[in-house]
Formats: C-alpha cells, sequence, structure tokens
C-alpha cells in the first residue's frame, strides 16, 4: 500500500510538472517596468513617430503564435497575460514580437519584429517575473523595393521550373 501511495504521489507530481504553463506580460506599457528601457514600437526608425493606434502586434515562440493585440496608445499594446504553448515554468526562451501597420492611404505596410531572451516565471515569483524586460524598442519600416522585386523573380522562378517538370 505505501509503494502505491508513493508512486501515484511521483505521478501525479511528474504530470502537473508537464502541464504547466509557462506565462508572460504581453505588454510594453512602460508604467509596468522600473528600468527606464524604452520599448515603444516606432515607424521607420527608433526614436521617430510612434506606431499608430491599430498596429496589430503578434507574440511568438517560435514558430507558434501565443497572442495578439494591438496598440492602444501609440506605439504601446497591452495584450495581458498569456500562456506559452508547450512552455514550462522556470524556463528559458526566446520570444518574438512582429508588429505589422497598413497605411490605409498610402497602401504601404509597415513592419517590424525583435527576438528577445526571456524567462518564465515560477510559481510564487511576484507578478513583475512575468515582464518582457528582454524586450527593447524596434521601428516598422516599408520593404525596400528591391526585397520584393527579389521576391517576386523568386516566385517567378519557382513558377518556371514547376512548369518544365510537368
Amino acid at each position: 500500500m505505501k509503494k502505491l501511495i508513493l508512486t501515484t504521489t511521483f505521478l501525479a507530481a511528474g504530470i502537473l510538472g508537464v502541464l504547466a504553463q509557462g506565462t508572460v506580460d504581453f505588454s510594453n506599457l512602460s508604467s509596468k517596468f522600473t528600468d527606464g528601457v524604452d520599448r515603444n514600437i516606432y515607424l521607420n526608425t527608433v526614436g521617430g513617430p510612434l506606431a499608430p493606434v491599430g498596429t496589430v502586434v503578434s507574440l511568438y515562440t517560435g514558430t507558434d503564435l501565443d497572442g495578439t493585440a494591438n496598440t492602444v496608445i501609440p506605439g504601446v499594446f497591452i495584450g495581458g497575460t498569456k500562456s506559452l504553448q508547450g512552455i514550462g515554468n522556470a524556463q528559458a526562451v526566446n520570444l518574438t514580437i512582429e508588429a505589422v501597420y497598413t497605411d490605409t492611404a498610402s497602401g504601404d505596410v509597415y513592419t517590424g519584429s525583435i527576438t528577445f531572451p526571456y524567462t518564465t516565471p515560477s510559481p510564487g515569483d511576484p507578478p513583475s517575473a512575468s515582464l518582457m524586460t528582454g524586450m527593447t524598442a524596434f521601428a516598422l519600416v516599408v520593404p525596400e523595393p528591391s526585397t520584393i522585386a527579389l521576391g517576386v523573380l523568386g516566385l517567378g522562378a519557382l513558377l518556371l521550373f514547376r512548369r518544365r517538370k510537368n
């Protein structure tokens, strides 16, 4: 009987450890941070105009989308606490923040991203442990025309080679 209780206890502890989800406070609101680091999203260059309200911001761990938010104040997003897919407590991971803004007047699409290290909080840690302290400011830019042209050429080459095989 003692072996059964001991085995059940260890199995339950193992299952809870596997099911634990790491979390992150998906926000760059400056009042949450005390270190004075700029975490805003800008258009064109850091220090330039802030990304407009409505810019779509996405949070990724690797290729997994873990949450989205919109800027509610120019350059600032507040996405709330997000559970990170497949990431446990007290685990180091690289987070990527991607932002996209479409200028309705010109049709230009501004994009930008930043990847930074993050360690998920352990149970019992203070709420400040889930802040994205590794994130810094980044800028959204319109891709260079040469990049777009190169992409179109590559797509055309793929289509051409595909036709030749048939």
